[in-house]
């Protein structure tokens, strides 16, 4: 496969960063390793978080099951999760999402999801993150993803996903050597449609190793990569509005902002949820870094 970069962009000047997080070295470790190699590589760090606290200026936690954040019930997926503050925290410099069975506001496990909209969002660019995923148990749904920032009734081409939806990285659990990434686009549900493609690790990998998932997003293409190689490229899209069709860059021409989180069940893997021997699993993020 061949490896794509930002600097493709005509005219643009390749910086450095100044920010400085060294991620420990393993034998599956993937090769890019700070933010001044991969700055100098690509283009200029803008944001950044190396996970040192959970800082409340960069991400903000949704909570409960949808209702309280302006989504329809179950986050309008049929989850089975109760988004918690508690249940996304720090420890040695990663940040964990931690997926908990418990009873709590009327559902049967919890877990957290926390975003940058309101704080954060940006439009074109490269963003990476190093995650390693649960693989202990079937009905989780850990994803790295992006939605245009602000509440659904403020997106500018309508509720979703008129407006657009970008899916970095998704897992099924129950299959630890694949992830998805599609995006999300068209018109408003039911009418809307989706480009995506899964990427399959080798037989000695899976998604309980550290991996970057990245995304390159430009006015008239969107590429997806995995430990910095290309698999899946998106050059065409449109969304309708009053029964207009507007063609690209449109949605994907706005700001968006990011998402970390792990759900339980819902309808991407056709509501299985984890066996009854699961008390727990977690979700870890090393880093998270945008590039212009």
């Amino acid at each position: 496969m061949k490896r794509y970069k930002l600097s493709l962009l005509t005219g643009l000047i390749l910086l450095s960063a100044c920010a400085n997080k060294t991620p420990e070295t393993t034998g599956t470790e993937p090769p890019v390793t700070n933010p001044e190699e991969a700055a100098s590589e690509y283009l200029s760090l803008i944001w950044s978080d190396e996970f040192s606290e959970l800082d409340n200026s960069k991400w903000r936690a949704m909570l409960g099951t949808g209702p309280e954040e302006g989504y329809p019930d179950y986050w309008g997926n049929n989850e089975c999760q109760y988004y918690r503050a508690e249940n996304a925290f720090v420890r040695d410099g990663n940040l964990v999402i931690k997926i908990n069975k418990e009873d709590f506001g009327g559902m049967n496990y919890t877990s957290a999801r926390i975003t940058t909209s309101g704080l954060y969002s940006f439009t074109y660019g490269k963003v990476e993150a190093k995650i390693k995923l649960p693989d202990n148990a079937d009905g989780i749904w850990p994803a790295f993803w992006m939605l245009p920032d602000g509440a659904p009734d403020e997106w500018a081409y309508g509720t979703w996903a008129a407006s657009g939806e970008i899916d970095i990285m998704e897992n099924r659990s129950r299959f630890p050597r694949e992830i998805s990434s599609a995006a999300h686009y068209g018109a408003i549900w039911p009418d809307n449609v989706y480009s995506g493609e899964s990427y399959n690790f080798p037989d000695s990998e899976s998604v309980a190793d550290w991996h970057i998932y990245g995304l390159e997003w430009f006015p008239d293409k969107i590429i997806w990569t995995v430990d910095g190689e290309e698999f899946f490229r998106l050059e065409s899209w449109y969304t309708t509005q009053k029964n207009e069709i507007l063609e690209q860059p449109k949605p994907f021409d706005q700001p968006f902002c990011l998402i970390l989180n792990a759900a339980v069940g819902g309808n991407f893997d056709g509501g299985r949820t984890p066996g009854s021997d699961f008390t727990e699993a977690e979700m870890l993020v090393d880093w998270v870094r945008v590039y212009q």
